[in-house]
């Protein structure tokens, strides 16, 4: 592969890893943070252009969510950023403050599976994490099948690939490629667009109304590109079984087991570089 074959993969990758970057931000609660970093120049630079040359709808459906983060309030010069109150409402109301709001955004919450198969399915989704070495910090971080977390950790997959690009090594490539291809096809991509339909259909002129068709946008042009298929758009709710909620853990069994004693890193935005090995 050419000089420029390579940087281009590298910027493609890149790329793909702030739009999943962007979606994981964006599934979060909106607090003076979110907006400010939401506001950041530095979270739009260079990307969006990649990412529109990639795919034309993926473009639209990205402008029009930039356009809407325009309107998102932050105070002037070096002041910190004002609260979001109308988008927290509007996220309250669309997530709610528990696991079952209107729009769950929880991947073990859509479907009929019984609850010795969510809990082997939610050990499948921390086992792609500890696979790459990326764990929880703490015990009162969201489940590990939190839409944000999923996109985060295939954010970090994309940097991963990138770097492995920048220096050539195959077999790093081949591995990130083989897990986000099967990542996609088990977990992500069989059941964002149930999410981004519902809360799609509840927010349509809002602004996480024009984050989930930038979401179902990018993350169907993914599926496509690894030849998986793309969920369906309504998925049945699982039954609440309030004696079995307590049986699904949110962390990890056999905690220090999985992780070899090493520190846990909570997957998050940040990490996108720390786990990439290269610079921003």
């Amino acid at each position: 592969m050419s000089e420029t074959q390579t940087k281009t993969t590298t910027t493609d990758a890149l790329a793909r890893g702030a739009a999943y970057g962007l979606i994981a931000l964006g599934f979060r609660y909106p607090d003076r943070t979110w907006a400010r970093g939401l506001r950041d120049p530095a979270c739009w630079a260079s990307w969006p252009d990649v990412i529109g040359k990639l795919d034309g709808e993926v473009a639209e459906t990205l402008n029009q969510l930039r356009a809407k983060t325009e309107t998102v309030p932050v105070a002037a010069g070096d002041e910190d950023a004002v609260e979001p109150v109308e988008l927290q409402s509007v996220f309250v109301e669309l997530f709610g403050h528990t696991v079952r709001g209107k729009c769950p955004p929880y991947e073990l919450e859509y479907g009929r599976s019984e609850i010795i198969q969510r809990a082997s399915e939610l050990a499948d989704v921390t086992g792609f994490y500890c696979a790459f070495e990326l764990e929880y910090e703490n015990q009162n971080s969201d489940r590990p099948d939190h839409v944000a977390i999923e996109c985060e950790f295939l954010s970090v997959l994309c940097a991963k690939e990138a770097h492995g690009e920048s220096i050539g090594d195959e077999e790093l490539i081949d591995r990130v490629r083989q897990a986000h291809r099967s990542f996609l096809k088990d977990h992500l991509g069989r059941w964002l667009p149930a999410l981004t339909t519902r809360v799609t259909e509840s927010d349509p002129d809002g602004w996480h109304g024009a984050l989930s068709r930038f979401a179902t946008a990018f993350v169907s042009a993914e599926c496509r590109r690894n030849d998986v298929p793309f969920g369906p758009a309504l998925l049945d709710l699982r039954p609440i079984d309030e004696s079995a909620e307590s049986t699904i853990d949110c962390g990890t069994p056999d905690h220090n087991e999985m992780t070899g004693g090493q520190q846990l890193v909570q997957l998050g935005v940040d990490s996108i570089r720390a786990g990439s090995g290269i610079e921003a």
